[in-house]
């Protein structure tokens, strides 16, 4: 663990400004006359989560007319969603080796490296080192755009600290949920807004009409009730209480098989928790997947456990594919499920709550049904075309 002196005196030697640096980019008049216009794209991690999945419907939506795409992390395990980028013809530059501790002075020389139009940043550490480091730079400086993905208050309280002290310095700041926006009034930033980001929703409900194969290849039998879930093995996850759920579900003589999708450090502790509960033989831990959707499409109930949340990508997918849902009340999703019919909401931390709303929906076809209709109505509200016009036209705005 870097000290705070340490932290201290390595930014403060990034910021140190060389006298003799001969700024490389063009005149900002040219920049206008660019056909597409160059977006890097910074996250933390290399593999595939809900940011990294935002930015790939993002690309999608919006990289074949007017901008380019590039992508610098600095954690990577399996490195799946940089390589699915990669071969999507997105230059992808991984800035995290050792000393790990020195990945700031690599962005900035990504930075110094190349002309880029806009910074968009995804995650709150590598946005607080950004936005010191385009302001110890000379001008002209790219604008640099944040997305907000998680309420400020459950960071940690160093990224908490740090994040209030530049945030102001970025040219504009998304929050994916009310809750998240809320969270930022805390330094009062006056160019920030919500935006419900979405998922490509025709796209997605193909996705259904191959799901007997995707049980055929998962080993699972067409009479199963599968429920699942898609997050990171983290404890904000909730993935305990979900276990222990289940459990009680079990012990209610209601059989199952449970698929998680996801990966990260806790899958060992998890899956002999499962063991602990004596459901191991009805829990499958997949790891992370970029086939997360397809396989999301045989689910018959989805669930998610988390303790805080922005607004969740898997929770818009399961709507996309017409699943009834089953999720703790927190952050965006209490925000725009709370009076859904297409969703039963519990407390967090409870796995009694969760049990009693799982049997619920479990025991009954006609109910699953129905939420499963609500579910793909109220998808549509939730498409990647919208928040993608919406994040042109702040790009736009910005290289003016």
């Amino acid at each position: 663990m870097i000290s705070r002196r340490s932290f201290a005196y390595m930014l403060a030697r990034i910021c140190k400004r060389d006298s003799s640096q001969v700024d490389s980019r063009k005149d900002a008049k040219d920049e206008s006359s660019s056909p597409k216009a160059q977006v890097l794209l910074l996250v933390k991690s290399g593999d595939m989560g809900g940011a990294q999945r935002l930015i790939s419907h993002q690309i999608r939506e919006m990289g074949s007319v007017d901008f380019v795409f590039t992508l610098a992390y600095y954690e990577r395990r399996s490195g799946n969603f940089a390589s699915m980028l990669e071969n999507q013809g997105v230059d992808c530059h991984f800035i995290g080796n050792k000393p790990s501790w020195a990945w700031p002075f690599r962005l900035r020389r990504l930075l110094r490296s190349a002309k880029y139009d806009i910074v968009h940043v995804h995650s709150p550490v590598i946005a607080a080192v950004a936005r010191i480091l385009l302001v110890a730079s000379l001008p002209p400086r790219p604008p640099l755009l944040t997305t907000e993905h998680t309420p400020w208050q459950h960071y940690h309280p160093v990224t908490r600290m740090v994040t209030r002290l530049t945030s102001r310095l970025s040219s504009y700041t998304i929050a994916v949920s009310e809750e998240v926006f809320q969270s930022l009034r805390t330094v009062q930033l006056t160019k920030a807004e919500t935006l419900i980001h979405g998922v490509p929703l025709c796209e997605i409900r193909k996705l259904r009409k191959s799901s007997s194969e995707v049980r055929l290849n998962l080993g699972l039998k067409e009479s199963e009730l599968v429920i699942g879930t898609v997050a990171h093995l983290r404890p904000p996850k909730g993935h305990d209480m979900l276990l222990t759920a289940l459990q009680q579900i079990s012990d209610r003589g209601i059989d199952f098989k449970y698929l998680v999708v996801g990966s990260g450090v806790r899958r060992g502790s998890l899956e002999r928790l499962a063991g602990d509960l004596g459901i191991a033989d009805k829990t499958l831990f997949l790891g992370g997947r970029d086939d997360a959707v397809s396989v999301m499409s045989v689910f018959d109930v989805f669930l998610f456990g988390s303790t805080y949340e922005g607004w969740p990508v898997a929770v818009m997918e399961a709507l996309a594919l017409g699943l009834p849902i089953v999720a703790t009340r927190v952050g965006g999703i209490r925000q725009n499920l709370d009076d859904s019919k297409a969703a039963m909401l519990v407390p967090p931390r409870s796995p009694t709550a969760m049990a009693d709303a799982l049997e619920s929906v479990m025991s009954s076809t006609v109910l699953r049904h129905k939420m499963g209709v609500h579910a793909m109505k109220e998808s549509a509200n939730y498409g990647s075309e919208l928040s993608a016009t919406r994040i042109r036209e702040i790009y736009r705005r910005l290289l003016k």
